[in-house]
């Protein structure tokens, strides 16, 4: 009615501020006491999934290095293995002894760099950085460090503390890892029947140089029985160093496969050129100038190699040129097959053939 006050509304609807405030505390009670029961089940299944990551990881290495007879560079390691994540998502790290990558290098070796605590003679170490993403690097312990081992290395496992001591409950050294022995490897992939390929330099023989013509080539090859792995060199040869005689009628190929230098600078692992191949090749470059005064002299060659494993070998040749042909004249070629067993470099294995005994004399 007109003139007659409204009473105030008596409902309110919605959530008072109180009532609010109440419901969010209970929803965050609930979801703090939910998460305390789910996060060691996920670290559980975390840590369960990395376990197996390793695992399936350290079989496919296995199995790499029973059908090539080496282990995969670090470079490969993430086309080779099933997983290259753990059960957190970061990287599983990998080490292997650099001289264990080389082609069937696992029975040519009996030791190696690595070691995991007091195991010795390890050829691949593989871990997980766990769930805080780090790897393990204390003071007090050596570190583990991936790639190529080259120097004798001992990995820590299980982790340890700030003092030095073992502690596995430490949420800061949670790392994971595997490994594989030598001596597994040599065992299954039959190295104990396997024979070690002879380092050697084997060629056909050196052909004689004539003046006014070009040098024939001649083929080094560094094993003995067809192995195709690659090997360092280098070459002793005044004649062919750039203010040589030779420098100008003789090449070596690949060019970047040697380095020719002077007499006695051959004798250290340093002298080596980096490039490495098998198979080496010297060929005449351009024709022996007539009338020049080489006619009929001879200079020494001294070739080297070394393979992966550090053994060397060398062999002194012979480079003879002569006048020029005469007209029908045949070239002569020095026949019989240069071979070398392995020997330090710096000791010259080129012994000369034994003398034929004597006729028996009635």
């Amino acid at each position: 009615m007109p003139g007659t006050a409204q009473k105030p509304h008596q409902g309110t609807a919605g959530f008072s501020l109180i009532g609010l405030a109440l419901m969010l505390m209970v929803l965050g009670v609930t979801l703090s006491t939910t998460l305390l029961f789910l996060l060691p089940d996920l670290e559980r299944n975390a840590r369960a999934k990395t376990v197996a990551h390793l695992r399936a990881d350290k079989n496919a290495l296995i199995g790499y290095a029973l059908a090539h007879g080496h282990l995969p560079a670090p470079e490969q390691f993430d086309t080779v293995v099933p997983q290259a994540l753990d059960g957190y998502q970061n990287p599983i790290q990998y080490a292997v002894d650099e001289r264990l990558t080389a082609r069937q290098a696992l029975c040519r070796h009996d030791t190696t760099r690595l070691a995991v605590e007091e195991r010795h003679n390890v050829a691949l170490v593989i871990w997980s950085p766990g769930r805080n993403g780090r790897i393990n690097q204390v003071a007090a312990q050596p570190d583990k460090i991936p790639g190529r081992v080259a120097t004798a290395t001992r990995i820590p496992n299980p982790p340890y503390s700030a003092q030095g001591t073992p502690d596995d409950s430490s949420d800061d050294l949670d790392d994971l890892l595997a490994w594989v022995t030598l001596d597994e490897l040599r065992s299954r992939t039959g190295c104990e029947k396997a024979e070690e390929p002879i380092l050697t330099i084997a060629t056909d023989g050196m052909p004689i140089g004539f003046e006014g013509q070009r040098y024939g080539t001649v083929t080094f090859s560094a094993w003995e029985g067809g192995d195709s792995t690659a090997v360092q060199w280098c070459v002793e040869s005044a004649a062919l160093m750039k203010d040589g005689p030779w420098y100008d009628h003789l090449r070596f190929t690949p060019p970047e496969a040697v380095t020719v230098r002077a007499d006695g600078q051959c004798r250290t692992p340093e002298s080596f050129t980096t490039s490495a191949v098998p198979v080496l090749h010297l060929t005449g470059s351009a024709p022996f100038d007539a009338g020049d005064g080489q006619g009929g002299k001879s200079y020494p060659l001294r070739l080297f190699l070394q393979d992966q494993t550090g053994r060397s070998v060398n062999r002194l040749f012979r480079m003879t040129i002569k006048p020029a042909l005469a007209s029908g004249e045949t070239p002569v070629r020095l026949t019989g097959s240069s071979r070398l067993s392995s020997a330090p470099a710096g000791i010259d294995n080129n012994p000369p053939s034994p003398k034929p005994p004597a006729p028996d004399t009635p």
